[in-house]
């Protein structure tokens, strides 16, 4: 069938892109809101307009074909668009208006943007922010296929194509109760720690790694789904723990914990901002890339442990 005929409109392609990501016609059709026998007569009408099979059907699901890999590739930026479209009218309604779609790794997830997003949520009461969290190398891909409109993502991570900007600047800290015997130490090597029992967090994968470099395996007592919970139970003496700094200092004397900075470079956590094309953004998107590029002068300084440790070695 020749090209010129083919009519999809925006609930066909949403309907596809739901699909091919669910790698389920069920799941998909749930995730667009639709009824599976609606779905699939959508789906089956779609290939017979291209004249190509999208999906390759399997026994537990569905998978794209290569025509179906394209074929996403041009929905999702078709779909974008109509965002966009609908984000532009808004502007002749009543101010900017629209969402954006923001993945963040885990430590800005949980200790950067809440401040971060706050005073520009209040600034702007007509976009939402539509937040996921990812390990930074997914993000990157999501940013560069249109699926996220804005990323933050980790110093070390290889940013391809992208435009980036820093912006913020935090450390991971070890923590332990106040009668702990690292509670001596204002600074550690993250070797040195290692002999101890942990409660893990959700950058465990980063310090495992880290660990097996070295040759060494780190004992966990427990794992906990987001820091401000490893915090309270390394307060419990359970065990110690590594957490960003801006986690742990504004519950450290509330707790009773003590922090030591960690001596290795990798500890010191650079946060960048990454978009695929900022000029094609969304005006609301390009609303929040600008926020947070001009919050980034304040948020880059890394604070200090502030806290005295009266029972410091001398040669910490």
């Amino acid at each position: 069938m020749k090209a010129g005929t083919m009519k999809f409109d925006e609930t066909d392609l949403d309907l596809f892109r739901h699909v091919a990501e669910a790698g389920s016609i069920t799941h998909g059709a749930a995730r667009a809101n639709m009824a599976l026998t609606a779905a699939s007569a959508r789906i089956r009408t779609m290939e017979a307009r291209l004249g190509v099979q999208l999906f390759d059907r399997k026994r537990h699901g569905v998978a794209l074909s290569p025509a179906g890999r394209s074929m996403l590739a041009h929905a999702r930026q078709l779909l974008a668009q109509a965002d966009r479209l609908r984000e532009e009218i808004g502007l002749f309604q009543d101010g900017t208006r629209g969402h954006v779609r923001l993945f963040a790794n885990t430590n800005s997830y949980s200790s950067y943007l809440p401040s971060a997003l706050a005073p520009f949520l209040l600034s702007y009461p007509s976009i939402d922010i539509r937040i996921a969290e990812r390990p930074s190398e997914a993000i990157i891909a999501l940013v560069a296929d249109g699926t996220a409109d804005i990323g933050i993502v980790a110093a070390e991570t290889d940013l391809a194509d992208l435009a980036a900007q820093a912006v913020a600047t935090d450390r991971y800290v070890v923590i332990c109760a106040d009668g702990h015997r690292l509670a001596r130490s204002r600074r550690l090597d993250f070797a040195a720690v290692l002999d101890h029992d942990f409660v893990a967090g959700p950058s465990h994968g980063l310090f495992a790694a880290k660990a097996q470099r070295l040759g060494k395996i780190i004992r966990i007592r427990v794992r906990m789904r987001d820091d401000s919970q490893v915090c309270r139970l390394v307060a419990a003496g359970v065990g110690i723990g590594i957490v960003p700094l801006s986690v742990a200092a504004p519950v450290q004397q509330a707790l009773g914990l003590h922090l030591a900075e960690l001596r290795d470079a990798w500890a010191l956590r650079r946060m960048f901002a990454c978009v695929r094309d900022r000029a094609a953004l969304s005006r609301p998107a390009q609303a929040l890339y600008s926020h947070l590029i001009a919050g980034s002068a304040a948020a880059l300084p890394v604070p200090g442990i502030t806290r005295s440790v009266s029972r410091a070695s001398p040669a910490e």
